[in-house]
C-alpha cells in the first residue's frame, strides 16, 4: 500500500508556502498568533494525540467520539492521510536509522528528511490492519484534502481571505516545518536522556513547534508511553489533554 496522493499534498504544501507572502505584507502579529494557536490545537490534538499516540502507538484509551475528533483534525495538518501517517511511522520505529526507515536523515538526506521528500514508500497491510477496520480512518484517508477544502471554504465565508491565510494557510507552514524538524533534526541534533540504539535527539526547539513532539529520543526509548517530556521542564501540553480524555 502506498503512502497518500504526494502530488495533492505537494499542491497544497506550495499554496500555503505561497500564501506567506500576503501573510507578511497584511498580517498583524495578533493574525500570527491565532496562527499559532491554531497549529496548536491541530497538533496537539490531530497529530500528537490522534495520529501518533493514540492511532500510531496505542499507548492510551479513549472515548470512541474522541478518537474520531482527533482523526478529523489530523486532517487539516495537511499530512495526508492518518493511515498513510500511522503506516510511515511505524515503518520508522521498525527500521530506525537503518534501510527501511521511510525519513531517516541518514538514509535519505537530511534536506529530503525535512521537506518530506521520501519518495514511493510501500506499506504492508500488517502494518495497518488494526486501522483498516476503523470506519472514520478509512473516511479520511479517502477524504483527507475534501475536509481540507471545507474547512478552507467555512473559513473564507466566515473570516474572509485572510481567515483563510491565518486559519489553515500559516498554519499549514508550521506543520509542514514542525513535522521536518522531527524527522531531520530529531535524529541529528539535541540531548540524549537514553542511550538508545538509534540517533534520536531532544529538541527544545522542535517541541515548541510541534507542542511536545520535541523529546523524540525519549520517545524512542519508550514508544508506548503517552508521556514524551519526563523531566520537569520537559513541556508537553499533548499529555495535558491526554490526561483529560483517556479511560
Amino acid at each position: 500500500m502506498g503512502i497518500s496522493d504526494n502530488n495533492k499534498l505537494k499542491i497544497f504544501h506550495v499554496i500555503n508556502h505561497i500564501a506567506i507572502i500576503p501573510a507578511l505584507l497584511y498580517g498583524q502579529l495578533s493574525y500570527w498568533l491565532i496562527a499559532y494557536l491554531v497549529w496548536g490545537v491541530i497538533a496537539s490534538i490531530g497529530v500528537s494525540t490522534g495520529l501518533h499516540r493514540l492511532l500510531c502507538h496505542q499507548s492510551f484509551k479513549c472515548p470512541l467520539w474522541f478518537e474520531q475528533l482527533a482523526t478529523y483534525v489530523s486532517c487539516l495538518s495537511t499530512a495526508g492521510s492518518p493511515l498513510g501517517w500511522v503506516g510511515v511511522h511505524r515503518l520508522h520505529h521498525i527500521y530506525v536509522d537503518r534501510t527501511g526507515d521511510p525519513h531517516g536523515p541518514m538514509q535519505i538526506g537530511f534536506l529530503n528528511a525535512y521537506v518530506h521528500n521520501w519518495g514511493d514508500v510501500q506499506i504492508e497491510r500488517k502494518y495497518i490492519k488494526d486501522l483498516l477496520k476503523k470506519p472514520h480512518v478509512m473516511f479520511c484517508h479517502k477524504m483527507w484534502w475534501i475536509i481540507i477544502l471545507l474547512y478552507v471554504i467555512l473559513l473564507l465565508l466566515f473570516f474572509g481571505s485572510l481567515g483563510v491565510i491565518f486559519g489553515y494557510c500559516v498554519p499549514g507552514v508550521m506543520a509542514f516545518h514542525g513535522m521536518g524538524w522531527v524527522n531531520a533534526v530529531g535524529h541529528s541534533w539535541g540531548y540524549r536522556n537514553y542511550k538508545t540504539r538509534d540517533k534520536s535527539y531532544n529538541n527544545p526547539i522542535t517541541n515548541i513547534l510541534t507542542f511536545g513532539e520535541g523529546w523524540h529520543n525519549n520517545h524512542h526509548h519508550d514508544p508506548n508511553n503517552w508521556r514524551l517530556g519526563k523531566k520537569w521542564w520537559e513541556w508537553d501540553p499533548t499529555s495535558w489533554i491526554i490526561r483529560l480524555v483517556k479511560l
